[in-house]
């Protein structure tokens, strides 16, 4: 049976993989519906290239992916708040769990300056998304302008061009907001350390089919508070450390928990019965 403290964090990480699965689902959503209203304005078009209106053509398209850009980063805004929240509790649910409730409030309060990075970081991304397709679309138009190539063909090459970020926003949103629970979750780690000098933190293989074998080969490790893991030759101080390299980070799955040998050691009161703790987890993010 698991510890009080495991429960919680197990609920945690089940919380972030929902988070981000709808994240990916509604950003995915806002990609078709815009997809569609570009073929709704090509379709609209005369097949008579000498009569298009080429920049009210590319005025329309321009607006309809600089709506989804705005709509897609309030998401995604949105859902990195979350991963924060859920990182930084990643350390308070455990301790609460484990009977330490009392600790908690001697934490001192995380670098939120931080979250304002990562969350320019991932707009930026999200919106060189949007201008990606906006490159596309004006290539393709010109070609039609020009007589370069039959409409059709153009029209089915522009809106197959339009399909294909739809992975690039995947690894997006796995990415940053893995990025951004690991970021939250270590700063609370090195506050809590301060005051319970025998915390360290964990890392935990993602479990994919897939994986990076370096990753999987430090699955369990356990470090320092403020130390870093290392994978082979690279040190990263947590999963998705933005110093480290992209091809350690891209699309990791893998996450980092905070480590006592003995949790039982901390305790002040009774540890919790795990519906005392889904009660809990559900009330730390009413809001």
């Amino acid at each position: 049976m698991q510890q009080p403290h495991e429960y919680a964090m197990n609920l945690l990480v089940q919380r972030h993989q929902k988070l981000t699965a709808s994240t990916i689902k509604q950003i995915e959503k806002l990609l078709h519906e815009s997809q569609r209203d570009i073929k709704i304005r090509l379709a609209e078009q005369p097949s008579d290239y000498n009569q298009w209106q080429g920049s009210q053509v590319r005025n329309q398209i321009e607006n309809i992916l600089n709506t989804f850009r705005q709509q897609s980063n309030a998401i995604a805004s949105a859902s990195l708040n979350k991963s924060w929240n859920v990182g930084s509790n990643m350390v308070d649910l455990p301790l609460y769990a484990e009977g330490a409730g009392q600790m908690v409030a001697g934490i001192g309060a995380i670098d939120v300056d931080q979250l304002a990075r990562l969350d320019e970081m991932l707009t930026t991304k999200v919106k060189g998304v949007s201008e990606q397709m906006i490159d596309k679309m004006n290539t393709q138009i010109g070609l039609i302008l020009t007589g370069g190539k039959p409409i059709n063909d153009v029209i089915k090459n522009l809106e197959q061009s339009l399909k294909v970020p739809r992975y690039r926003i995947d690894t997006i949103v796995h990415t940053e907001l893995g990025r951004t629970l690991s970021t939250a979750t270590q700063q609370r780690i090195f506050r809590a350390q301060q005051q319970i000098p025998q915390m360290g933190k964990q890392w935990l293989h993602s479990g994919k089919a897939h994986f990076r074998p370096n990753h999987k080969a430090i699955d369990r490790q356990v470090v320092g508070a403020n130390e870093s893991f290392v994978l082979g030759g690279v040190k990263l101080r947590y999963p998705r450390d933005p110093a480290a390299p992209p091809e350690e980070t891209i699309r990791c799955g893998c996450i980092m928990i905070p480590y006592m040998k003995r949790w039982e050691t901390i305790r002040q009161e009774r540890p919790m019965i795990q519906r005392e703790i889904r009660d809990l987890e559900k009330q730390l993010f009413q809001s």
